[in-house]
């Protein structure tokens, strides 16, 4: 799961094919993601991973790894999200109507 994400990553059209992506690497800060190329990349990821990828999950997600260990954990519970409940973060079922 993470080699797909990091080449979903290096699929982006202004990351450099030689760029040295680790799941150290921050998303906005080494990677230069700006708020519409992050939402591309997270749908890319929600489609890909059957996950869903909500806007405050997205303030959490500072390098490659944080964002790799949250699709990991969702995906392992088959679909399965996360919601925000009273400043809490608890796990929902995703249903496809």
């Amino acid at each position: 799961m993470e080699q797909k994400i990091v080449e979903m990553i290096r699929a982006l059209p202004w990351i450099g094919k030689q760029q040295e992506i680790t799941l150290d690497s921050g998303l906005f800060s080494d990677l230069d993601l700006d708020s519409s190329s992050a939402l591309m990349l997270f749908a890319q990821i929600e489609d890909t991973f059957n996950v869903e990828i909500k806007s405050y999950h997205v303030v959490s997600f500072k390098t490659v790894g944080d964002l790799c260990r949250f699709v990991s954990i969702i995906a392992a519970c088959g679909g399965f999200r996360l919601r925000k409940t009273s400043g809490r973060f608890v796990i929902g079922r995703t249903f496809k109507m």
